[in-house]
């Protein structure tokens, strides 16, 4: 999504409910310029902040942060640069990345 409104983890909650067995990712490119700000939410049972974990992505403090929360709600933001890097690692294909500005 691309909002100025701090909106993404309230839809990331909303769609935990709606897809109970599955982990809600949920990203705003528009509530901070030149970074994604995104909300992890489930209740599938997964620990979000074991998942992230394994993703095995360290952030430097320029590229933001990520895992701030508990194991069934947690959040980050990034730079574009690392977002597309996370993504990759979670094994979304390309074309769906934030395009750097």
């Amino acid at each position: 999504m691309n909002s100025a409104c701090l909106i993404h983890p309230l839809v990331a909650q909303i769609w935990r409910r709606r897809l109970p067995k599955y982990v809600a990712l949920v990203a705003n490119e528009g509530y901070l310029p030149g970074r994604v700000a995104f909300a992890l939410r489930t209740s599938s049972g997964v620990n979000l902040l074991d998942f992230l974990a394994q993703l095995r992505m360290p952030v430097s403090e320029e590229e933001g942060y990520m895992g701030h929360g508990h194991d069934q709600a947690t959040s980050g933001i990034l730079t574009i640069k690392a977002w597309n890097r996370l993504l990759d690692r979670m094994g979304f294909p390309p074309d769906v990345w934030a395009e750097e500005r």
